[in-house]
């Protein structure tokens, strides 16, 4: 590229969903997740993508080297309601950040989140939420995003 990385960013489309999807269960599986879950996980991905990325509902951008994938990075629009901090009520969530391991500390990661969040601005998106996990926090600190008050309860307690 001409600023002298040695990998580039581009919009991911339809063709990539099995690659979203496969770039997913390997995060998962790097997290140390079940297997089992891992695969009902990654096969319920692929429909879902291609139910919502015709719709715009889900965006997602994919790092490549000499046109190889290295890494990915996808970002749900949700609709809440209206708030005073967010009156169009949309926010992003941004998930599936991957970058192949040979490649981290690259700043292939932060060039991920920065179009998504960049991308998301220009759409009036407002405001974007993530579940950072351990490794990735410092760099979502980084990137602005502030730890929250949220609070989950989750119906399954074996995840």
């Amino acid at each position: 590229m001409a600023d002298g990385r040695e990998w580039q960013v581009r919009a991911a489309t339809e063709t990539d969903i099995a690659l979203l999807a496969e770039f997913r269960r390997r995060m998962f599986t790097e997290l140390d997740r079940s297997a089992e879950r891992i695969d009902a996980m990654a096969a319920a991905f692929v429909p879902y993508a291609y139910e919502t990325m015709p719709r715009g509902e889900l965006l997602g951008w994919i790092a490549e080297v000499d046109a190889a994938p290295v890494g990915c990075v996808a970002v749900v629009l949700q609709r809440n309601p209206p708030s005073v901090r967010n009156p169009r009520g949309t926010v992003g969530y941004i998930l599936n950040l991957y970058v192949v391991p040979e490649l981290r500390r690259r700043g292939v990661a932060r060039a991920l989140v920065e179009t998504a969040v960049t991308t998301l601005r220009e759409r009036g998106v407002g405001g974007v939420t993530l579940h950072a996990s351990e490794q990735g926090r410092p760099l979502y600190e980084q990137a602005g995003f502030k730890p929250s008050s949220e609070m989950r309860l989750f119906f399954d307690e074996n995840v």
